[in-house]
């Protein structure tokens, strides 16, 4: 049985779009929301077309007819802080077309009706390439919240920027996991994570699907969820995830900065 195969599938809430009152509700019981086909597609494209364009530039994409497939080049990569700020994610980091797309109408309506007001889309945004057998790389279980702190009421916002078939991985989600608190993160091989022992929490169970472009997935910061392996021997997987909280809860004033300097100050104290 493959990894995929031991997960449930989204419910998407597609459907509730109209609903608020519902929304918020659904959120409240399982801990996240997914929305099949959600952005505009054509937008999604775009932003890969270039972040594809980057990677040629500096080695780790194929050029050519192909480039959308998004080959992996081949050869050696940095890997963890050394490939975060690596000059590939300095320029992705500052493009415009990748700082805009949080602010994207349709995630910013979402988000007032969710949370009732005025929000804040924090500026700690991520975009992740992540190579072909590269296990060691994978995100274990976690909650966003060990890293973001400020108020638990921040969500994130996971999207990948093109198709992702279940052998490039993704993304799952422990449904309702964020009903048993804080919990407490250790040491996994160099990552920090959720131990295995942690995770028979009662009334949870994993959900992931073949993400498709423009679907969008968003949960709330206790909520616990994990990468999932690139097990293709060829490709790249990109994806991103964004934040957003209501703007008078508490923010952690890391988060209110560009996630480049970030990553350059971890770097310097490595």
């Amino acid at each position: 049985m493959s990894e995929h195969e031991k997960f449930d599938e989204f419910e998407d809430s597609r459907d509730l779009l109209d609903n608020p009152a519902q929304l918020r509700q659904r959120l409240l019981d399982k801990g996240y929301l997914f929305f099949r086909g959600f952005m505009d597609q054509q937008t999604m494209l775009d932003l890969r077309r270039e972040i594809l364009e980057r990677a040629v530039k500096y080695g780790y994409a194929k050029p050519g007819d192909d480039l959308m497939e998004g080959l992996f080049a081949g050869g050696e990569y940095p890997t963890g802080l050394k490939f975060a700020t690596s000059p590939l994610f300095k320029e992705i980091f500052h493009s415009e077309r990748f700082n805009a797309l949080p602010q994207n109408e349709s995630l910013i309506q979402l988000f007032t009706q969710l949370l009732e007001g005025e929000i804040v889309n924090h500026r700690r945004r991520l975009c992740r390439i992540t190579f072909p057998q590269s296990f060691t790389e994978t995100t274990p279980a976690h909650q966003d919240y060990h890293y973001i702190q400020g108020t638990q009421e921040t969500f994130t916002v996971w999207m990948s920027c093109g198709d992702c078939p279940p052998e490039l991985g993704g993304l799952a989600v422990l449904e309702g996991s964020h009903k048993a608190g804080k919990i407490e993160h250790v040491q996994i091989n160099r990552l920090v994570g959720i131990p295995d022992d942690k995770l028979n929490i009662p009334g949870t169970r994993w959900r992931s699907t073949h993400f498709k472009t423009g679907d969008v997935l968003l949960f709330h910061s206790l909520t616990v969820h994990k990468a999932l392996d690139n097990r293709t021997t060829d490709h790249l997987r990109i994806s991103m995830d964004f934040r957003y909280q209501r703007k008078n809860d508490a923010i952690d004033p890391a988060s209110m900065e560009n996630h480049w300097s970030t990553l350059e100050a971890l770097a310097e104290q490595k």
